[in-house]
């Protein structure tokens, strides 16, 4: 009986002692983990902090250059604040007259940055009644000047607006004089209506109105119209109706 007991003693104070060099490895171990977390997040700190930026170039035409400084001035210039994508994002962001931007950040602290502006194609009244500019791609933006004399104005619905701001790109492609003089563009019934300087006007349907406006320009660039200023109504596949720009007959 007493061997049996001695052995049970002997069993117990052997587990104990199993217990507690585990629980001495165990705290030893959180307390490697904590000093590494705590050396790792002071290194990660510093290494933030010394990539940090130290100056930057802006590539970009003199409103939005002052535009994107002023954005890189309120931020700060840690390495990860000045994280190329990221920092694209938010300058996208908070200039709508940015088309798009690249940016590289070199190791020797120096950021530079190329903007691509946006390329209005026509001024616009927008719901708010505010005065916005629009680019080929049909979206709005308030600009630095709000208001474009040299562009022409466009009166369609918001809906409608890529594809009257396409149609407009189209047109300075296929010629930029006649782009310059065109000083509106309205939307009408499933059509467009085109006014241009000296009262001439085209009147052409949405649907095929880029090719029905390479045959208008076609046509009026023929010697018989091309003096002169005229209003045509070619919403007919077949039929055209051309009046001198002067005329007080209504097409």
């Amino acid at each position: 009986m007493m061997n049996t007991r001695s052995n049970t003693r002997r069993r117990v104070k052997r587990t104990r002692r199993v217990d507690l060099r585990r629980m001495l490895r165990t705290a030893g171990f959180i307390g490697l983990v904590a000093a590494a977390s705590a050396a790792g997040a002071w290194s990660l700190a510093s290494l933030n902090t010394a990539l940090s930026v130290t100056s930057w170039h802006v590539d970009a035409p003199r409103s939005l250059r002052a535009a994107i400084q002023a954005q890189l001035k309120g931020q700060s210039m840690d390495f990860v604040h000045t994280f190329p994508p990221l920092m694209r994002r938010r300058l996208l962001a908070a200039i709508p007259e940015l088309s798009d931007v690249r940016i590289t950040r070199r190791m020797s602290g120096v950021l530079e940055i190329t903007a691509v502006p946006r390329q209005p194609v026509a001024n616009w009244v927008g719901p708010a009644g505010h005065m916005l500019l629009v680019d080929a791609n049909g979206t709005a933006y308030p600009g630095t000047e709000r208001v474009a004399p040299i562009l022409p104005m466009l009166r369609v619905p918001a809906a409608e607006l890529a594809k009257a701001s396409a149609l407009l790109g189209h047109l300075a492609g296929l010629s930029r004089n006649k782009y310059a003089h065109l000083s509106e563009m309205v939307a009408i019934d499933g059509a467009w209506k085109l006014y241009f300087d000296r009262g001439e006007s085209w009147v052409i349907p949405q649907h095929g109105a880029t090719d029905r406006v390479d045959r208008l320009y076609a046509l009026m660039a023929e010697p018989r119209w091309h003096k002169d200023a005229w209003r045509v109504d070619a919403r007919m596949d077949n039929r055209w109706f051309i009046r001198p720009a002067h005329s007080k007959e209504v097409i």
